[in-house]
């Protein structure tokens, strides 16, 4: 039964890293967009920045939900990545 329950927490607490990794590849990617360092209109780009967006955008609704942005700046991000190092640390210490 330990070994189980090791083998489920070492799981969760990679896909929980994947998915940080992904959001901060996101957050990477618009603002090299912004900056006009990447093309959104490149074939490549746009797939996996549309990719991406449909993966984060829903939990970033529902953070915006609670915490608007502030002025031009997108805290759900932050958020987020917070949220799962908090739920990344309770799995672990268990």
């Amino acid at each position: 039964m330990a070994k189980a329950m090791t083998a489920f927490i070492s799981i969760f607490d990679f896909a929980l890293n994947i998915i940080s990794w992904v959001v901060i590849i996101h957050v990477l990617m618009s603002w090299l967009i912004s900056m006009q360092v990447l093309n959104p209109s490149h074939e490549f780009v746009r797939v996996i920045w549309d990719s991406l967006d449909r993966i984060l955008e829903p939990i970033y609704s529902k953070i915006r939900e609670i915490l608007p942005p502030i002025g031009m700046i997108d805290l759900s991000p932050i958020v987020l990545i917070f949220g799962l190092y908090l739920l990344r640390y309770l799995v672990v210490s268990l």
